[in-house]
Parts: C-alpha cells; structure tokens; sequence
C-alpha cells in the first residue's frame, strides 16, 4: 500500500476522528514527548507538522489549509477560493515519508 492511499485516523461511521482520540492513544501507549516525564499529545503532532511544513518551505497558507485553520480575514478568506488539493496531497505524502522514516 502506497503512503498516499492510506488514512490513519478513521473510526466506526467511517469519518476522519477528532484529535482528542490520537492524544488517547498516545496516553495509553505512553508515547514519550521531549520533556522528561511528559507523554506526546496529538497537538504536538499537529505543532510538529507546522514547523517541519514552515522549515521545508511549505507556503504558510498551505500548511494552515492542511491543519483547517480557517481564514479570520473576510475579504482574503473572500477572494481564496482554491482549496489548494493536489498541493496539500503532496505535501502530505512527504509529511507521511517524514514520519514514517522516524519510526524506522
């Protein structure tokens, strides 16, 4: 299976799950998060996802589209229309091969 068909956080109606199951998990498995004694949560993910997106020289407004932030702005959220798709899929898919090569 390809990195790009796989979704990781589906539950049983079939829709994408909160992040509020992820931080569980990481609890239950207690996944370790830098700070001594502390367990991972999943907007550490998300945090971890934002500065690799800004380090790897994702557009801003691509990685905040990828962790649906909306736009506050009337007039821009207005006039951006696109909701950048293909863009975000791949940025995805290398996201994917980031983290995926951390586990190795």
């Amino acid at each position: 299976m390809s990195v790009s068909t796989v979704v990781v956080w589906i539950d049983a109606t079939k829709s994408i799950a909160p992040d509020y199951r992820l931080t569980a998990l990481l609890r239950r498995v207690k996944a370790k998060s830098g700070p001594p004694g502390r367990v991972a949560i999943a907007h550490g993910f998300r945090g971890s996802f934002r500065d690799w997106a800004s380090e790897s020289g994702y557009a801003r407004d691509l990685a905040e589209r990828a962790l649906a932030h909306i736009v506050a702005n009337k007039v821009e959220a207005a006039c951006h229309r696109t909701d950048l798709l293909e863009r975000r899929r791949l940025m995805m898919e290398a996201w994917a091969v980031q983290v995926c090569s951390c586990l190795a």
